[in-house]
């Protein structure tokens, strides 16, 4: 008998393997150093921040193999 916990572990692990092999499989993934996308925040929760209401646009970079993400230009504090 299974337990949720493992259920849920392997639901985790075939999804994980169908999106590795949509993108061209885990050899592929090995391949991959960084990734980098322009990203758009923005909406009422960002304004009440005091950022502006129209949007900011960052140009976003993440290491592969290590947690590291940057967002540039951050202007303020």
């Amino acid at each position: 008998m299974r337990t949720s916990l493992s259920h849920r572990a392997s639901e985790g692990s075939l999804l994980l393997a169908q999106v590795l092999n949509a993108h061209g499989g885990l050899k592929n993934w090995h391949r991959v150093r960084s990734l980098q996308a322009e990203t758009v925040f923005g909406g009422p929760f960002w304004a009440l921040l005091g950022w502006p209401p129209a949007g900011l646009d960052l140009d976003t970079s993440l290491h592969a193999r290590r947690q590291h993400i940057t967002l540039a230009p951050f202007t303020r504090a």
